[in-house]
């Protein structure tokens, strides 16, 4: 098995939330535009409400994939599947860190997000 040096890991780590920022960044000054706010003192605004709702929707994805194990319906269907109760709990753990990890990297470009909408109303003003 391969050993991961930090760097390496840093730099994966940096061209994932890179790409996210560079789509959020788009998507934000498309929406901002269509929507009349076309000075960057709006679009600052704009940063920070995207960072928030990235935020949030990291969050109902971790809840609603944290929820699922405590389903009965869902457990309920699993159980006519050919798996054994082994791979079932397998296949809900790895259901549940999908579901965290997607909800960290969510957090943590919402959090770069914001942070880029504050240093730039901080450089405007």
């Amino acid at each position: 098995m391969k050993t991961e040096s930090v760097l390496s890991t840093l730099a994966y780590v940096a061209k994932k939330l890179g790409i996210a920022e560079i789509v959020i960044l788009a998507l934000t000054g498309l929406v901002c535009w269509w929507i009349g706010w076309r000075t960057l003192i709006d679009y600052s605004t704009g940063l920070k409400w995207a960072g928030l709702a990235v935020m949030f929707f990291g969050a109902t994805s971790f809840f609603g994939g944290a929820s699922l194990g405590t389903d009965f319906n869902y457990q309920y269907s699993k159980t006519v599947m050919p798996n054994s109760d082994h791979a079932r709990a397998q296949q809900n753990v790895a259901a549940m860190a999908t579901s965290m990890s997607f909800a960290t990297w969510a957090g943590i470009a919402g959090i770069i997000t914001i942070v880029l909408g504050y240093i730039l109303r901080a450089v405007i003003s």
